[in-house]
């Protein structure tokens, strides 16, 4: 979704970690979450709060495709808090770890994008990778991973780009079928979701993306181990059953699989 023209701004925040933050809002009644100059990271409709207006968030979902109830879940990479925010609104007993670089950032979700922390729900300040570091190091697993980083000039940070970052995060998902679902997204630099999808390819024994074609700018792919293997028409089944018990307002997960490929 490009940004809206006619729009107004609401606030702006230079960070400690030296970024631009800017609240806008749109005349279509969305409000953007912008890091610099860069197309909006995150977006809402603050009167429908549980609707999605990107459609990866809503793809991001189909983690639940493997873990329909999952006990503990990691997102790296905060934004304007859109994902955890409806995800907790469906799973309140699901415990959420959020690691987050620039303490800004949170202060811009609390403040405009309805984010809220509770018991269960705790955002971190720290370094992505190092946190993953950290976890593996005192043996914290998670059923899902979400990787969501996001760096203004080229998507995801260099240091979370290469196999030694994937190493580090096969460490930290339940070995069961934890799963971890990523945010792919081209480069501006060059770098072609193929090429970034080769590393996952790599180092993880399953990979599975789901979009309606791999040449778009973004896919949401999901990557574990052969415990993950799945067919189509089980993915289906267990999405109309996730459908019927949430009830999810603003996207269905079901035709969210008809978009299910293998690489």
């Amino acid at each position: 979704m490009e940004a809206n023209h006619n729009v107004g701004l609401v606030d702006k925040l230079q960070s400690d970690a030296g970024q631009y933050i800017s609240i806008v809002d749109g005349s279509d009644g969305v409000r953007l979450f912008h890091l610099g100059d860069s197309q909006s990271q995150s977006a809402m409709y603050p009167e429908r709060p549980l609707e999605t207006v990107y459609s990866y968030i809503s793809t991001f979902f189909v983690g639940l495709l493997w873990h329909p109830n999952p006990k503990r879940i990691l997102l790296i990479g905060l934004g304007g808090g859109t994902f955890p925010r409806i995800f907790r609104h469906y799973f309140p007993n699901t415990h959420i770890d959020i690691v987050e670089y620039d303490r800004g950032v949170l202060l811009m979700a609390k403040k405009h994008m309805q984010f809220e922390e509770d018991s269960l729900m705790k955002v971190f300040i720290s370094d992505g990778r190092q946190f993953v570091q950290d976890r593996a190091h005192d043996g914290t697993k998670y059923d899902i991973v979400y990787c969501d980083a996001f760096s203004e000039k080229d998507g995801l940070p260099v240091h979370m780009r290469g196999e030694a970052f994937q190493q580090e995060l096969k460490a930290i998902l339940n070995y069961d079928n934890g799963v971890l679902v990523s945010n792919i997204v081209a480069s501006v630099s060059g770098a072609t979701i193929h090429e970034r999808i080769n590393i996952f390819k790599s180092m993880h024994e399953l990979n599975y993306y789901f979009a309606s074609h791999i040449k778009r700018f973004n896919v949401v792919l999901v990557s574990g181990n052969m415990n993950i293997k799945r067919t189509k028409e089980q993915l289906v089944h267990i999405a109309q059953q996730l459908q019927i018990q949430h009830q999810f307002q603003s996207f269905d997960l079901v035709k969210t699989v008809n978009l299910f490929h293998e690489v």
